[in-house]
C-alpha cells in the first residue's frame, strides 16, 4: 500500500494525530540535531582560524629573527664605533699634552 492509499483510507481524525506526531518528532529532531551541527561547524572554522593562527605566528617569529639580527648587528657596529673613537683619542692625545710633541 503506498503513502497516498494511506492517506486516503485514514480517517480524519487519525490523519491530525499522524501529522500532530510528525510535527513533534521533527521539532524533537531538529532541536537535537542543530546544536550538533553548530557544534561541528565551529569545530570545521576552529581549524581553519588555528592555521591561519599558525601561519599568523610563524610571520611573527619570522620577523622577531629579523629584529634580534638586527640588535646583534647595532651591537657589533656600536663595538667598531667604540674602537675607532680610541684610535682617534689616541692619535690626538699627544696633542693636548704640552711639551711633548717637542721636546727631546
Amino acid at each position: 500500500m503506498s503513502l497516498m492509499a494511506l492517506a486516503v483510507a485514514m480517517s480524519p481524525e487519525a490523519a491530525k494525530t499522524l501529522g500532530i506526531v510528525l510535527v513533534m518528532v521533527s521539532a524533537f529532531v531538529s532541536a537535537v540535531l542543530y546544536p550538533i551541527a553548530r557544534a561541528y561547524a565551529r569545530r570545521l572554522e576552529g581549524s581553519a582560524g588555528t592555521a591561519a593562527l599558525r601561519q599568523e605566528l610563524g610571520e611573527v617569529y619570522a620577523r622577531l629573527d629579523e629584529l634580534q639580527q638586527g640588535q646583534e648587528r647595532i651591537a657589533e657596529l656600536e663595538g667598531r664605533l667604540d674602537f675607532a673613537e680610541r684610535l682617534l683619542a689616541q692619535q690626538r692625545e699627544p696633542e693636548r699634552i704640552p711639551g711633548k710633541a717637542g721636546a727631546p
